[in-house]
Protein backbone atom coordinates (compact mmCIF):
# COMPACT_ATOMS: atom_id res chain seq x y z
CA UNK A 1 0.00 0.00 0.00
CA UNK A 2 2.70 2.58 0.90
CA UNK A 3 4.04 1.80 -2.47
CA UNK A 4 1.51 2.54 -4.46
CA UNK A 5 0.77 5.44 -1.47
CA UNK A 6 4.05 6.87 -2.63
CA UNK A 7 3.34 6.46 -6.71
CA UNK A 8 0.31 8.38 -6.87
CA UNK A 9 2.23 11.23 -4.65
CA UNK A 10 4.80 11.05 -7.48
CA UNK A 11 1.56 11.43 -10.13
CA UNK A 12 0.12 14.15 -8.05
CA UNK A 13 3.42 15.99 -7.72
CA UNK A 14 3.67 15.94 -11.35
CA UNK A 15 0.72 17.02 -12.65
CA UNK A 16 0.82 19.73 -10.30
CA UNK A 17 4.00 20.57 -11.34
CA UNK A 18 3.21 20.59 -15.09
CA UNK A 19 -0.31 22.41 -14.45
CA UNK A 20 2.42 25.12 -12.75
CA UNK A 21 4.39 25.23 -15.45
CA UNK A 22 1.37 25.26 -18.04
CA UNK A 23 0.03 28.37 -16.20
CA UNK A 24 3.07 30.09 -16.09
CA UNK A 25 3.99 29.60 -19.70
CA UNK A 26 0.29 31.12 -20.72
CA UNK A 27 0.12 33.87 -18.30
CA UNK A 28 3.60 34.84 -20.16
CA UNK A 29 2.07 34.35 -23.92
CA UNK A 30 0.55 37.40 -25.23
CA UNK A 31 -3.09 37.34 -25.51
CA UNK A 32 -3.29 38.88 -28.97
CA UNK A 33 -4.87 37.38 -32.27
CA UNK A 34 -5.13 38.06 -35.66
CA UNK A 35 -8.17 36.37 -37.78
CA UNK A 36 -7.69 35.50 -41.36
CA UNK A 37 -10.78 36.38 -43.22
CA UNK A 38 -8.78 35.62 -46.54
CA UNK A 39 -10.92 37.50 -49.73
CA UNK A 40 -13.11 40.50 -49.17
CA UNK A 41 -15.38 42.56 -51.12
CA UNK A 42 -14.36 46.53 -51.43
CA UNK A 43 -16.00 48.14 -48.61
CA UNK A 44 -17.42 44.94 -46.83
CA UNK A 45 -18.49 45.10 -43.46
CA UNK A 46 -16.81 41.71 -41.45
CA UNK A 47 -18.66 40.36 -38.34
CA UNK A 48 -15.94 37.99 -36.24
CA UNK A 49 -16.26 36.83 -33.09
CA UNK A 50 -13.08 36.10 -30.97
CA UNK A 51 -12.77 33.78 -27.84
CA UNK A 52 -10.28 35.95 -25.45
CA UNK A 53 -8.69 33.85 -22.77
CA UNK A 54 -8.06 34.67 -19.37
CA UNK A 55 -4.94 32.23 -18.25
CA UNK A 56 -3.54 33.64 -15.52
CA UNK A 57 -4.66 32.88 -11.80
CA UNK A 58 -6.01 36.96 -11.25
CA UNK A 59 -9.65 38.14 -12.55
CA UNK A 60 -9.06 40.03 -16.02
CA UNK A 61 -11.64 43.30 -16.72
CA UNK A 62 -11.90 44.95 -19.91
CA UNK A 63 -11.88 48.41 -18.95
CA UNK A 64 -12.62 50.02 -22.65
CA UNK A 65 -11.12 49.33 -26.14
CA UNK A 66 -9.77 51.49 -28.82
CA UNK A 67 -10.05 51.39 -32.69
CA UNK A 68 -9.26 53.28 -35.67
CA UNK A 69 -12.62 54.12 -38.05
CA UNK A 70 -13.06 50.85 -39.76
CA UNK A 71 -13.08 48.82 -36.99
CA UNK A 72 -15.66 48.71 -33.58
CA UNK A 73 -16.55 46.30 -30.75
CA UNK A 74 -20.22 45.28 -31.09
CA UNK A 75 -20.83 43.91 -27.42
CA UNK A 76 -20.91 46.61 -24.68
CA UNK A 77 -17.55 44.74 -22.33
CA UNK A 78 -16.91 47.94 -20.30
CA UNK A 79 -16.89 46.70 -16.78
CA UNK A 80 -17.39 42.63 -17.77
CA UNK A 81 -14.78 40.02 -15.84
CA UNK A 82 -12.96 37.26 -17.11
CA UNK A 83 -12.64 34.87 -14.66
CA UNK A 84 -9.07 32.64 -13.77
CA UNK A 85 -9.25 30.39 -16.70
CA UNK A 86 -12.16 30.67 -18.28
CA UNK A 87 -12.92 32.98 -21.56
CA UNK A 88 -15.58 35.22 -22.83
CA UNK A 89 -16.36 35.73 -26.14
CA UNK A 90 -15.85 39.36 -28.01
CA UNK A 91 -17.87 40.26 -31.51
CA UNK A 92 -16.26 42.59 -33.52
CA UNK A 93 -17.17 44.55 -37.06
CA UNK A 94 -14.46 46.17 -39.46
CA UNK A 95 -15.64 47.62 -42.46
CA UNK A 96 -12.58 46.96 -44.89
CA UNK A 97 -11.48 49.77 -47.74
CA UNK A 98 -12.22 49.85 -51.08
CA UNK A 99 -8.60 50.18 -51.87
CA UNK A 100 -7.35 46.52 -53.25
CA UNK A 101 -5.23 44.34 -51.47
CA UNK A 102 -3.77 42.82 -48.13
CA UNK A 103 -4.97 44.87 -45.63
CA UNK A 104 -5.67 45.02 -41.28
CA UNK A 105 -8.11 45.92 -38.94
CA UNK A 106 -6.92 46.38 -35.45
CA UNK A 107 -8.80 47.28 -31.82
CA UNK A 108 -6.88 47.08 -28.71
CA UNK A 109 -8.37 45.59 -25.51
CA UNK A 110 -7.97 47.39 -22.48
CA UNK A 111 -7.17 45.58 -19.15
CA UNK A 112 -7.21 46.88 -15.81
CA UNK A 113 -4.20 47.18 -14.04
CA UNK A 114 -2.47 45.88 -17.00
CA UNK A 115 -0.21 48.42 -18.80
CA UNK A 116 0.22 46.33 -22.65
CA UNK A 117 -3.70 45.80 -23.52
CA UNK A 118 -4.90 42.69 -25.67
CA UNK A 119 -4.49 43.24 -29.55
CA UNK A 120 -7.35 41.88 -31.70
CA UNK A 121 -6.92 41.93 -35.50
CA UNK A 122 -8.90 40.92 -39.07
CA UNK A 123 -6.80 40.19 -41.92
CA UNK A 124 -8.09 39.88 -45.20
CA UNK A 125 -7.64 40.76 -49.12
CA UNK A 126 -9.47 43.22 -50.83
CA UNK A 127 -10.37 41.73 -54.17
CA UNK A 128 -10.73 44.89 -57.11
CA UNK A 129 -14.42 44.74 -58.58
CA UNK A 130 -14.05 48.60 -59.48
CA UNK A 131 -11.20 51.60 -59.78
CA UNK A 132 -10.89 53.29 -55.91
CA UNK A 133 -9.03 55.98 -57.90
CA UNK A 134 -9.10 57.37 -61.26
CA UNK A 135 -6.06 59.45 -61.34
CA UNK A 136 -6.51 62.03 -64.54
CA UNK A 137 -2.26 63.02 -63.14
CA UNK A 138 -1.20 66.32 -64.24
CA UNK A 139 -2.84 68.06 -67.18
CA UNK A 140 -3.00 71.37 -68.79
CA UNK A 141 -6.12 73.85 -68.11
CA UNK A 142 -9.14 72.67 -71.01
CA UNK A 143 -7.47 69.40 -71.59
CA UNK A 144 -10.77 66.97 -71.66
CA UNK A 145 -9.66 63.37 -70.73
CA UNK A 146 -11.13 60.63 -70.40
CA UNK A 147 -11.56 57.22 -68.70
CA UNK A 148 -13.62 53.79 -68.74
CA UNK A 149 -13.85 50.57 -66.46
CA UNK A 150 -16.64 47.98 -66.04
CA UNK A 151 -19.16 46.82 -63.16
CA UNK A 152 -20.20 43.75 -63.19
CA UNK A 153 -22.41 41.75 -61.31
CA UNK A 154 -20.92 40.13 -57.97
CA UNK A 155 -21.31 36.18 -57.43
CA UNK A 156 -24.16 35.37 -55.57
CA UNK A 157 -25.51 38.80 -56.24
CA UNK A 158 -29.11 39.77 -58.23
CA UNK A 159 -28.42 40.77 -61.92
CA UNK A 160 -26.33 44.39 -60.87
CA UNK A 161 -28.85 47.31 -62.49
CA UNK A 162 -27.38 51.07 -61.87
CA UNK A 163 -30.09 53.01 -59.83
CA UNK A 164 -28.38 56.21 -59.62
CA UNK A 165 -24.79 58.28 -59.67
CA UNK A 166 -23.54 61.39 -57.85
CA UNK A 167 -20.69 63.44 -58.79
CA UNK A 168 -19.37 67.13 -59.34
CA UNK A 169 -21.57 67.76 -62.59
CA UNK A 170 -19.36 71.15 -63.07
CA UNK A 171 -15.72 69.58 -63.64
CA UNK A 172 -17.31 66.20 -64.90
CA UNK A 173 -19.58 64.19 -67.20
CA UNK A 174 -20.13 60.69 -66.04
CA UNK A 175 -21.91 58.18 -68.74
CA UNK A 176 -23.14 54.59 -67.69
CA UNK A 177 -24.07 52.42 -70.35
CA UNK A 178 -25.38 48.57 -69.95
CA UNK A 179 -24.17 46.24 -72.25
CA UNK A 180 -27.12 44.62 -74.09
CA UNK A 181 -24.64 41.50 -74.91
CA UNK A 182 -24.03 40.76 -71.28
CA UNK A 183 -26.88 41.21 -68.55
CA UNK A 184 -25.53 42.64 -65.62
CA UNK A 185 -22.58 44.60 -66.89
CA UNK A 186 -22.30 48.15 -67.66
CA UNK A 187 -19.58 50.36 -68.50
CA UNK A 188 -18.57 53.82 -67.42
CA UNK A 189 -16.95 56.78 -68.76
CA UNK A 190 -15.89 59.68 -66.84
CA UNK A 191 -14.89 62.98 -68.80
CA UNK A 192 -13.16 66.33 -67.23
CA UNK A 193 -14.17 69.18 -68.41
CA UNK A 194 -12.47 72.00 -69.93
CA UNK A 195 -12.81 74.57 -67.44
CA UNK A 196 -11.83 72.80 -64.07
CA UNK A 197 -10.10 75.26 -61.78
CA UNK A 198 -6.78 75.66 -61.44
CA UNK A 199 -4.55 73.25 -58.70
CA UNK A 200 -5.69 69.96 -57.55
CA UNK A 201 -8.54 67.77 -58.08
CA UNK A 202 -10.15 65.26 -55.51
CA UNK A 203 -13.41 64.55 -56.00
CA UNK A 204 -15.97 61.35 -55.30
CA UNK A 205 -17.72 59.62 -57.81
CA UNK A 206 -20.92 57.38 -56.26
CA UNK A 207 -22.88 54.67 -58.49
CA UNK A 208 -25.62 53.60 -56.55
CA UNK A 209 -26.86 49.72 -57.57
CA UNK A 210 -29.31 47.19 -56.44
CA UNK A 211 -26.42 44.81 -54.72
CA UNK A 212 -27.36 44.03 -51.56
CA UNK A 213 -24.09 44.17 -49.57
CA UNK A 214 -22.03 47.10 -50.93
CA UNK A 215 -24.95 49.28 -53.23
CA UNK A 216 -22.76 52.48 -53.14
CA UNK A 217 -19.52 52.19 -55.41
CA UNK A 218 -17.58 55.14 -53.85
CA UNK A 219 -14.56 56.39 -56.35
CA UNK A 220 -12.02 58.95 -56.17
CA UNK A 221 -11.43 61.36 -58.69
CA UNK A 222 -8.00 62.78 -58.57
CA UNK A 223 -5.77 64.66 -60.73
CA UNK A 224 -4.05 68.07 -61.06
CA UNK A 225 -4.11 71.21 -63.43
CA UNK A 226 -1.66 72.72 -63.67
CA UNK A 227 -1.19 76.94 -62.47
CA UNK A 228 0.27 79.66 -65.17
CA UNK A 229 2.91 79.58 -63.24
CA UNK A 230 4.59 76.30 -61.11
CA UNK A 231 7.84 75.84 -58.91
CA UNK A 232 9.97 72.78 -59.35
CA UNK A 233 9.77 72.48 -55.40
CA UNK A 234 6.87 73.80 -53.18
CA UNK A 235 9.06 73.20 -49.94
CA UNK A 236 12.69 73.13 -49.72
CA UNK A 237 14.70 71.62 -46.73
CA UNK A 238 18.20 73.98 -46.22
CA UNK A 239 19.21 71.35 -43.00
CA UNK A 240 21.50 72.53 -40.14
CA UNK A 241 21.68 76.80 -40.68
CA UNK A 242 23.85 76.74 -37.86
CA UNK A 243 26.63 74.86 -39.68
CA UNK A 244 28.50 77.46 -41.01
CA UNK A 245 29.33 78.54 -44.43
CA UNK A 246 26.99 78.86 -47.37
CA UNK A 247 23.77 77.09 -47.60
CA UNK A 248 21.25 77.45 -50.36
CA UNK A 249 19.14 75.65 -52.55
CA UNK A 250 17.66 76.41 -56.33
CA UNK A 251 14.36 76.44 -57.59
CA UNK A 252 13.10 76.72 -61.07
CA UNK A 253 10.03 78.89 -62.14
CA UNK A 254 8.18 77.39 -65.34
CA UNK A 255 4.99 78.58 -67.02
CA UNK A 256 3.81 74.28 -68.55
CA UNK A 257 1.87 76.35 -71.30
CA UNK A 258 4.91 78.19 -72.64
CA UNK A 259 3.91 81.65 -72.16
CA UNK A 260 6.25 84.19 -70.74
CA UNK A 261 7.53 85.02 -67.29
CA UNK A 262 7.47 88.33 -66.42
CA UNK A 263 8.78 87.81 -62.40
CA UNK A 264 7.47 90.93 -60.19
CA UNK A 265 8.23 91.22 -56.83
CA UNK A 266 9.13 88.42 -54.20
CA UNK A 267 7.32 88.61 -50.75
CA UNK A 268 9.47 87.30 -48.22
CA UNK A 269 8.35 86.59 -44.75
CA UNK A 270 12.06 86.15 -43.34
CA UNK A 271 13.83 88.87 -45.36
CA UNK A 272 16.44 89.45 -42.58
CA UNK A 273 17.26 85.62 -42.52
CA UNK A 274 17.06 83.99 -47.07
CA UNK A 275 17.63 85.73 -49.86
CA UNK A 276 16.21 85.27 -53.38
CA UNK A 277 18.58 85.57 -56.07
CA UNK A 278 16.95 85.37 -59.81
CA UNK A 279 18.52 84.15 -62.84
CA UNK A 280 17.96 85.18 -66.79
CA UNK A 281 15.40 83.23 -68.57
CA UNK A 282 16.29 80.30 -70.38
CA UNK A 283 15.73 79.14 -73.72
CA UNK A 284 12.26 77.35 -72.25
CA UNK A 285 11.37 80.61 -70.49
CA UNK A 286 12.14 79.71 -66.69
CA UNK A 287 14.17 81.06 -64.33
CA UNK A 288 16.26 79.71 -62.01
CA UNK A 289 15.91 81.49 -58.07
CA UNK A 290 18.58 80.98 -55.75
CA UNK A 291 17.08 80.71 -52.30
CA UNK A 292 20.19 81.26 -49.61
CA UNK A 293 20.53 82.11 -45.84
CA UNK A 294 21.76 85.57 -44.42
CA UNK A 295 25.11 86.39 -42.83
CA UNK A 296 22.25 87.02 -39.99
CA UNK A 297 21.70 83.53 -37.84
CA UNK A 298 18.07 82.75 -36.83
CA UNK A 299 16.76 81.91 -33.21
CA UNK A 300 17.19 78.66 -31.93
CA UNK A 301 14.78 75.92 -33.09
CA UNK A 302 12.50 74.97 -36.42
CA UNK A 303 12.82 77.71 -39.18
CA UNK A 304 10.40 78.34 -41.62
CA UNK A 305 10.09 81.27 -44.03
CA UNK A 306 7.59 81.64 -46.78
CA UNK A 307 8.50 83.00 -50.70
CA UNK A 308 5.65 84.15 -52.50
CA UNK A 309 6.84 84.91 -56.56
CA UNK A 310 4.28 87.38 -58.02
CA UNK A 311 4.25 87.17 -61.88
CA UNK A 312 2.97 88.14 -65.20
CA UNK A 313 2.50 84.93 -67.54
CA UNK A 314 1.35 84.93 -70.90
CA UNK A 315 -0.82 88.49 -69.94
CA UNK A 316 -2.19 87.20 -66.68
CA UNK A 317 -1.52 87.84 -63.65
CA UNK A 318 -0.74 84.86 -60.76
CA UNK A 319 1.70 83.64 -58.17
CA UNK A 320 2.91 80.92 -56.54
CA UNK A 321 4.56 80.35 -53.04
CA UNK A 322 7.41 78.14 -51.52
CA UNK A 323 8.10 77.41 -48.21
CA UNK A 324 11.87 76.94 -46.59
CA UNK A 325 12.66 75.21 -43.62
CA UNK A 326 15.82 74.61 -41.60
CA UNK A 327 17.00 73.99 -38.43
CA UNK A 328 18.90 76.04 -35.98
CA UNK A 329 20.65 74.07 -33.01
CA UNK A 330 21.05 75.26 -29.46
CA UNK A 331 24.64 77.61 -29.26
CA UNK A 332 26.31 79.56 -27.10
CA UNK A 333 27.15 83.36 -28.40
CA UNK A 334 30.74 82.10 -29.35
CA UNK A 335 29.08 79.72 -31.44
CA UNK A 336 26.30 81.96 -33.27
CA UNK A 337 29.71 84.64 -33.99
CA UNK A 338 31.48 82.15 -35.10
CA UNK A 339 28.66 80.95 -37.42
CA UNK A 340 27.64 84.16 -38.70
CA UNK A 341 31.26 85.17 -39.10
CA UNK A 342 31.82 82.11 -41.57
CA UNK A 343 28.19 82.83 -43.14
CA UNK A 344 29.32 86.14 -44.31
CA UNK A 345 32.97 84.92 -45.73
CA UNK A 346 30.00 83.23 -48.33
CA UNK A 347 29.25 86.76 -49.50
CA UNK A 348 25.40 86.72 -48.99
CA UNK A 349 23.67 90.04 -48.05
CA UNK A 350 21.07 90.43 -46.67
CA UNK A 351 18.97 92.50 -49.21
CA UNK A 352 17.01 90.01 -51.48
CA UNK A 353 18.04 90.60 -55.17
CA UNK A 354 15.49 90.23 -57.91
CA UNK A 355 16.27 91.16 -61.20
CA UNK A 356 13.00 92.24 -63.09
CA UNK A 357 11.94 90.55 -66.33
Amino acid sequence: MRRFGRINAFIAAFVLGWLIVWLFRSAAKPMDQVAEIGAVRQGERVTHTFKVHNRTLKPMTFVDYSAGCVCTVLDDIKGKTVWPLSSTKVRVQAQFPIRTGQTHARLSLKIKGRERPILLALRGTVEEEYPATIDFGALNRGDTPERSFQLRTFEGQPQLQIVDTSYDRRYFEVVVKADPSEPGQHSVRVQLKSDVPYGAIRSPLNIYTNDADIPIKSIALLGRVLRPLEVSEDTVVLGNLGSGGEISKTVVLSSPYGRPIHLGPIENSKEEYIVCETGEPGEDGSIEVLIACTAKLPPPGLFKATLRFHATVGGEKTSTRVEVYGVVPPRDDATAAEAEAARAAGGRETAQETVPH
